[in-house]
């Protein structure tokens, strides 16, 4: 949480020095704006991760429209792209049906995907998402021609506080310079292996990375424990 906390620090002195011109005032708005979601998003993730190892992390299936929930997320995110000069393009196969998942937790996974992309391209790249029906799921793929992975790196991508760093950074373990928590792909492993889905990366250090997760279609109305809730024992 330090980064956020001296962004919002740094921007709300200058504003209140009364020294700024008006777009200067409304980048630093802008800034404040930003850090303080970085920070409600570390702190869910550092809630969600609690539940993960009191095996209390649940996920809620509703018979739900992927597409319509994709979509809202793209929405937010082609700000952020425009801001920073990167092309956004998808790919959504018109044939699938409604089906059964929790759409808070896989617009999680969306998210952190999404987010990724856009820390780790530069200005001028660009990220194409694509869904695709396939035989009793779907298939969800994010790709990007940013920094790449290391080959030697990937095994830390889903392990917990396992970060991706930009210029050449590649993935390490535990806390440092990086701008996440190096929670978000642990957490999006949990939700879609606990939807019976699979999550994985494909990437080339300098040429770009290729995130899927896959979701089967489940077109009837699952058995639910504790009614409304279905859980999965992480502890497990």
């Amino acid at each position: 949480l330090r980064a956020p906390v001296t962004a919002i620090r740094g921007a709300s002195s200058l504003l209140l020095s009364q020294t700024l011109e008006e777009s200067e005032e409304e980048k630093m708005l802008r800034v404040i704006s930003n850090s303080a979601r970085e920070m409600l998003s570390t702190i869910s993730e550092l809630l969600d991760v609690g539940k993960i190892q009191e095996s209390k992390f649940t996920i809620k299936k509703v018979k739900s429209d992927f597409p319509v929930i994709l979509r809202e997320h793209l929405d937010v995110f082609s700000y952020a792209c425009r801001e920073k000069g990167i092309a956004m393009s998808f790919d959504i196969d018109p044939d699938i049906p409604q089906f059964y998942f929790d759409p808070g937790r896989i617009g999680q996974v969306i998210n952190n995907l999404l987010s990724n992309s856009i820390k780790f391209t530069k200005e001028g790249g660009i990220i194409h998402l694509k869904i695709a029906k396939k035989e009793g799921e779907i298939e969800v793929e994010v790709e990007d021609n940013g920094i790449g992975i290391p080959q030697g790196k990937k095994a830390f991508l889903f392990t917990k506080f396992g970060q991706i760093y930009p210029a050449g950074g590649g993935v390490r373990e535990g806390f440092g310079q990086g701008e996440s928590s190096g929670l978000g792909l642990f957490i999006s492993k949990e939700i879609i292996e606990s939807h019976g889905g699979k999550i994985w990366i494909e990437s080339e250090e300098g040429k770009g990375t290729k995130a899927y997760f896959t979701l089967p279609l489940i077109l009837e109305e699952p058995r639910k424990e504790n009614e409304n809730e279905i859980v999965r024992n992480f502890a497990n």
